[in-house]
């Protein structure tokens, strides 16, 4: 059995909700946005945005601000071509084009990844006049896994486990960037759409969560986490996961989660507003 990272940020560390999101390890997920392709718009959006500012954000440092631009002149052509470019189609989601050209679906895409890619290029800058000689030298990794051994200086196999309930549970997931100079790793997750104070912490757990497990892995690293929204500077994740409230079956919070849950309508602790039909 395994757990997913964000699935252990979102229960609110509700146990008995949190035991029901173990999964088989046979269908290992292998995660990353391209693992699977959400129905919803909104969902469809925040993975092509996600895509979207990874594919430049991977590029070397002098291409990045480049690309970006060149990005933004194809969109405007888009509209009276109607044909996406050459760089378009490497950047988006392939299933996301395969649904047919939708202009108007692109534009959006953009409208929500133009502000999160400034952010992110602009945090690069701080980073580089914080970290005195780091000018230009910060590499920058795209869905890092942090139980599989997808780069050779990223050696994370075999997953790292916590305790939950009444076992060792392996963690599987994926960091959305990781910013890395010499033994400084700056790990960072990439959230758009709606914003509140119930789903930054969801956003900052999941965070506390990479770290936790980063710094397992790289004893020597100096490691930082940071939440990436275009509503916000960057959301700096300062406290560790309390892995230790997770051995009580019987802790039960209520939370975003509770909609969710088996137990959403018996539970005392549940949140879950239940819509009387009426006739």
């Amino acid at each position: 059995m395994y757990i997913r990272t964000s699935d252990l940020a979102g229960s609110s560390g509700c146990v008995p909700y949190l035991a029901s999101k173990f999964r088989p390890r046979g269908r290992a997920w292998r995660g990353g946005s391209k693992s699977f392709f959400p129905a919803t718009f909104s969902q469809e959006l925040g993975t092509a945005v996600h895509e979207l500012i990874q594919y430049v954000l991977s590029k070397s440092p002098e291409k990045r601000r480049q690309i970006a631009e060149e990005m933004e002149r194809d969109l405007g052509m888009l509209r009276t071509t109607l044909k996406p470019s050459a760089l378009l189609k490497e950047a988006l989601p392939d299933r996301f084009l395969e649904k047919g050209l939708c202009v108007d679906k692109i534009m959006e895409i953009w409208r929500h990844g133009e502000r999160l890619l400034d952010l992110c290029i602009h945090f690069l800058g701080k980073l580089e006049t914080a970290y005195e000689g780091s000018d230009d030298k910060w590499k920058v990794e795209i869905e890092v896994s942090l139980h599989q051994n997808t780069l050779p200086e990223y050696q994370h196999a075999p997953p790292s486990s916590r305790y939950i309930v009444d076992r060792d549970v392996p963690l599987h997931g994926s960091v959305d960037l990781v910013f890395r100079w010499n033994n400084v790793s700056v790990l960072g997750e990439l959230k758009s759409g709606k914003t509140g104070k119930k789903k930054e912490k969801t956003w900052k757990d999941q965070v506390a969560i990479y770290a936790d497990i980063w710094r397992e892995k790289h004893p020597d690293h100096e490691v930082h986490g940071y939440v990436f929204h275009a509503a916000h500077k960057p959301i700096f994740v300062s406290y560790s996961y309390p892995f230790s409230d997770l051995s009580d079956f019987d802790r039960r919070v209520g939370g975003p989660q509770c909609i969710d849950c088996s137990q959403k309508l018996s539970c005392e602790q549940s949140t879950y507003q239940h819509r009387r039909s009426h006739f």
